[in-house]
């Protein structure tokens, strides 16, 4: 195209060279050069243009198409999102009430426990003093019945003469002032007399005479 109008000019010239006719009266080059350049941009507007329209057309639709794609997915994102947001909302709020559940089921173990070990430990407390009791008042009988016979034995060994125990299951004769009377025989009694204080201090409290 840029050749046709070059020659189009230089043939113009050249004629205006050779017999001095004037350039802008069209002539048989004008008409020639103008079909060509239709010719051309037939051509162009028929097998150039349309493929690049096509492929604008194409580009544009892409584009669009994209862009649409993009808004969808940053639409179902924020949906996501807040789906998300949601079930971790709902989700600390099952876990809190479950840790407060189990701190409540805990407390109640740990009381259920405690007022069990406090009824066993009373328990335990009341069997021992129970059985602490049943020692005591055996012990107590055991001495009651033998401490009469240990200390006329323990009396007979630092004395050395035998005296005879008291009899327990008969009432002890009481002298007038209140204190217990000794229940030796009159020989032993009478052997015993010179220490009679001190035998009555471990025996029998206050010897009569």
């Amino acid at each position: 195209m840029m050749g046709d109008a070059s020659l189009s000019v230089l043939a113009s010239g050249q004629v205006v060279a050779e017999g001095g006719n004037n350039f802008l009266v069209p002539n048989g080059t004008f008409f020639f050069v103008l079909a060509i350049f239709l010719i051309v941009l037939a051509v162009i507007g028929t097998f150039v243009v349309p493929p690049v329209m096509k492929v604008l057309r194409e580009r544009d639709a892409m584009v669009a198409k994209t862009a649409a794609d993009t808004k969808k997915a940053a639409e179902q994102f924020e949906a996501a999102q807040a789906d998300y947001e949601e079930a971790m909302t709902e989700a600390r709020v099952q876990a809190s009430s479950l840790r407060d559940n189990a701190r409540a089921e805990g407390r109640k173990v740990v009381e259920e426990a405690r007022a069990r070990a406090e009824q066993e430990v009373s328990s335990t407390l009341q069997l021992a003093a129970q059985q602490l009791k049943r020692e005591r008042d055996a012990v107590e009988l055991d001495l009651r019945a033998n401490v009469a016979s240990m200390a006329a034995t323990l009396a007979s060994r630092i004395l050395g003469v035998d005296v005879a125990p008291l009899q327990r299951p008969h009432p002890q004769p009481r002298h007038p002032d209140g204190n217990y009377v000794c229940r030796l025989s009159s020989a032993s009694w009478w052997a015993l007399r010179p220490s009679c204080s001190w035998w009555c201090v471990m025996s029998c409290r206050r010897c009569v005479g």
